[in-house]
């Protein structure tokens, strides 16, 4: 059966992500102190549940869904994925007792720090075009960090493309140093993966794998083509069950898969089953993200004013 382009790319977006070659590779992970998540404490904790809907951690605490994000034509997917793996890294700390607030973070910083200071150095991005590697954005913001879109001003691809070719303000470069991911490890297996997903870690997966945009009735799309792309994994369901799968967050809009739509926040969302994710993770570039110094709660002092 012949499958459209549309079920496979939809119009008016982009891809992004640049593949790295593995002298890049082996330089980040000689920097970490947990390179793998097999070098973590993760894969010795046991049984892991059958389930870990992370994304639900994040509905929990905002009483909404997981909010899809779009890119647009920009290709900006690293960044999108990122801030996507954030956001749900955000609600579940949260959810265990963390004094933040939940804050929708800016792409358009984490795509310029990811060109600019991380890529070139802190000079211009050394790519003319769109694009990004995961490892910079990871590594971007654990030496970075993140700014909340209401200081950073909503996202546009005027903005992301600027910030993605100049780096980000120098003002917001501060501010985000004060909210770090303390923590990245490389994931390259399902079972890292398992492992990662079921202690609260999300993950940032980057390959040239497609797929079809037709979610099946039971939520999963297929492998198809070819996208340079990056998304995040925000959960897995069914572990020992007959179809396990792993749950990606797209940022092509709210509607960019069709089909039904299972154990997901949104049609922004579709699982994968584990042979082709397996595969996926094999990229190189798919880094679990931990321990967010995340937007401190405030305790606003009113005595003396006059509220009424």
């Amino acid at each position: 059966m012949a499958i459209d382009k549309e079920e496979t790319h939809p119009a008016n977006h982009s891809f992004g992500w640049v593949e790295p070659t593995a002298g890049e590779i082996d330089s980040v992970l000689e920097s970490l102190p947990n390179p793998t998540i097999s070098e973590t404490e993760l894969m010795g904790g046991g049984d892991i549940p059958e389930n870990s809907h992370l994304w639900q951690l994040t509905e929990k605490v905002t009483g909404k869904p997981l909010p899809p994000l779009s890119q647009g034509t920009i290709g900006s997917c690293v960044a999108h994925g990122a801030a996507n793996a954030f956001h749900v890294l955000a609600g579940v700390e949260i959810a265990n007792g963390d004094p933040e607030i939940w804050t929708r973070v800016s792409p358009s910083y984490i795509y310029g720090v990811s060109r600019v200071l991380i890529g070139g150095n802190g000079k211009r991005s050394p790519y003319s075009g769109d694009g990004s590697q995961a490892n910079w954005a990871a590594r971007g913001m654990k030496e970075f960090g993140l700014v909340a879109e209401s200081t950073s001003g909503p996202y546009s691809e005027n903005q992301c493309r600027q910030w993605g070719a100049q780096g980000p303000p120098p003002g917001l470069v501060q501010e985000g140093k004060l909210h770090l991911i303390r923590g990245i490890s490389q994931v390259r297996n399902i079972q890292e993966a398992y492992h990662a997903l079921a202690n609260g870690f999300p993950i940032l997966i980057a390959n040239n794998v497609g797929f079809t945009q037709k979610r099946d009735a039971e939520g999963f799309c297929t492998p198809h083509g070819r996208w340079s792309h990056c998304m995040a994994a925000i959960g897995y369901r069914g572990h020992t069950s007959r179809r396990p799968g792993f749950l990606i967050a797209n940022s092509w809009g709210p509607n960019s898969a069709t089909g039904p739509t299972p154990d997901m926040p949104s049609g922004a969302c579709f699982y994968v089953d584990e042979d082709p994710f397996d595969g996926y993770l094999k990229s190189g570039d798919c880094w679990a993200i931990s321990g967010a110094d995340g937007f401190k709660r405030k305790t606003l002092d009113f005595s003396g004013l006059n509220c009424g």
